[in-house]
């Protein structure tokens, strides 16, 4: 994933949220009781606690917020009825939210059957008084041990359900039953089976009461959502989003996921970035999205640029920092070019009408030895000499604005540039 800013990415989901369409899609789910304001506004709270959900895929994320409406759960932490959490794909090389529901959400959803006049779901310790009994004289008896700070190791946790029409329904998991489960889930060695291993033991014998008794439908999903992702498969809450995911990415996404799989180093990648796409005439982000939409023959021509070789079985998962790309001179600027006609890059020969890259253009076996070039100041700096060089903000590359007037489409209004400079 790309890594914004924690501030720009949290106003990105921010403006997402407030889209017409979306607050449309989350109105449709939410009980009457709980206002479409108070939901946006409890999850923003969420979101900005957790910086690590703004790494997720916009798409998994709206998801997931679109599902907890449906469901008629909110985020807010005190409550516990739902939770997302970021869950880190390594094979896609990208990060996943997903919709986790809490004990007390499915309380309270059960609570919204119809036919359930109370539930309680209950720990047991070790110094707690406990009783319980089935057959014809089924009950449940338990004390807690409320005078003494400890209340000793847990032992096992309880459910019981009261029914409108004057029946009971009650069950009971003892400490090993519920560690058998445990041991099985995927998520056992982190996250709430660490740090809330009461509540994690309740809701698992919540969620077996679950078949046993009549439940809301928004029950029975959400039990059906969280056994989908503890089973290794998607929950598919993206099938909630008012439009297609890909219109959630941010620019550049796709192609660093497709990138973060492969094993290079980001200096070479950087570099043939930055001279490929001012050798075409176009952005670095322009040339990265034709690198989405064709990644293999991009890649191709970056290995044959920078002499990678891939080890099989391996994967590049945690690229080096990022360095800024490297001051090089601007190649001089094509002359009387015809239609149609072909023309130099610092790559080799393209055609103007064929993408660089869906062109296969074959590539030097290794990167050409780069002088350092020293730092020059910018035109502003020093008068708006037009001779001068500038980073330029579209290509990350040394210009001059005698080149940019005469090729760079993005020229006009470029803040780097004194237009009302001398020469």
């Amino acid at each position: 994933m790309v890594k914004e800013l924690p501030i720009k990415a949290y106003e990105s989901v921010k403006d997402m949220l407030l889209k017409p369409e979306v607050k449309a899609q989350l109105t449709m789910g939410l009980p009457k009781m709980l206002s479409l304001d108070h939901f946006i506004r409890t999850t923003l709270t969420v979101l900005r606690l957790n910086p690590a959900l703004l790494e997720c895929t916009r798409a998994s994320l709206l998801g997931a917020i679109i599902g907890a409406a449906q469901l008629g759960l909110e985020f807010e932490p005190s409550l516990g009825q739902a939770y997302i959490v970021p869950f880190k794909n390594r094979a896609g090389g990208y990060t996943d939210a997903v919709l986790i529901p809490g004990y007390r959400g499915y309380l309270t959803l059960a609570r919204r059957s119809g036919e359930v006049e109370s539930v309680s779901c209950e720990a047991v310790h070790v110094k707690d008084f406990f009783e319980i009994e089935y057959g014809s004289n089924a009950h449940i008896k338990h004390v807690p041990k409320i005078d003494e700070d400890d209340r000793g190791a847990f032992k096992g946790a309880y459910i019981i359900y009261k029914f409108k029409s004057g029946g009971e329904y009650f069950s009971y998991m003892t400490g090993g039953e519920i560690e058998k489960i445990k041991e099985r889930s995927k998520a056992s060695a982190s996250g709430p089976w660490q740090t809330d291993y009461v509540e994690m033991a309740k809701k698992t014998v919540v969620r077996r009461s679950i078949k046993y008794v009549p439940v809301s439908i928004e029950m029975q999903r959400a039990a059906s959502l969280e056994d989908r992702f503890y089973g290794g498969e998607s929950q598919g809450l993206e099938n909630l989003l008012p439009f297609e995911p890909a219109e959630l990415e941010s620019p550049g996404t796709v192609f660093e996921r497709l990138i973060s799989q492969k094993k290079y180093d980001r200096k070479d990648l950087n570099n043939f970035l930055v001279e490929t796409a001012r050798g075409n005439n176009m952005t670095v982000d322009e040339l990265k999205a034709i690198g989405e939409k064709d990644f293999d023959n991009f890649w191709e021509s970056f290995k044959a640029y920078a002499g990678v070789t891939e080890d099989p079985g391996k994967q590049y998962v945690e690229p080096t920092p990022e360095e800024p790309p490297p001051e090089t001179e601007e190649p001089p600027p094509p002359e009387e070019l015809m239609p149609g006609s072909e023309k130099p890059t610092s790559k080799g020969i393209v055609k103007e009408s064929v993408p660089p890259l869906l062109k296969k253009t074959k590539l030097p076996e290794h990167p050409p030895e780069r002088e350092k070039s020293k730092p020059t100041p910018t035109p502003k700096a020093n008068g708006g000499l037009k001779k001068d060089k500038v980073i330029c903000p579209n290509i990350g590359a040394a210009v001059d604005s005698e080149s940019c007037e005469q090729y760079c489409k993005h020229f006009k209004g470029c803040p780097e540039f004194d237009q009302g400079g001398e020469g």
